[in-house]
């Protein structure tokens, strides 16, 4: 891939080029970690953005209690959602 640059805003803020973004799979959200190495290079890392269920899987963890999947976790609560709001229609456009 050819050199790809972007400006810095007064602000420090670098807008990541469109190629270099689809090239790495980058979305919303994702964080890019900066190293300075040694020889004055930066080195750039990717940590990919986790849903509310990932960050906070385990926060009210029981020693012993079985733990349920994320898959499980959107199921129980779809059908939570479903029975909280069961008769009720939707109004407004």
């Amino acid at each position: 891939m050819a050199a790809t640059y972007s400006r810095m805003t007064r602000r420090g803020q670098v807008t990541v080029p469109a190629r270099v973004r689809a090239a790495l799979g980058l979305n919303e959200g994702d964080r890019v970690e900066f190293e300075l190495v040694e020889d004055g290079r930066v080195q750039a890392s990717i940590r990919r953005a986790e849903s509310v269920v990932e960050r906070t899987k385990g926060i009210l963890s029981v020693p012993g209690a079985a733990v349920a999947s994320e898959e499980e976790m959107r199921e129980s609560f779809g059908d939570y959602l479903a029975t909280r709001f069961e008769g009720r229609r939707r109004t407004g456009g």
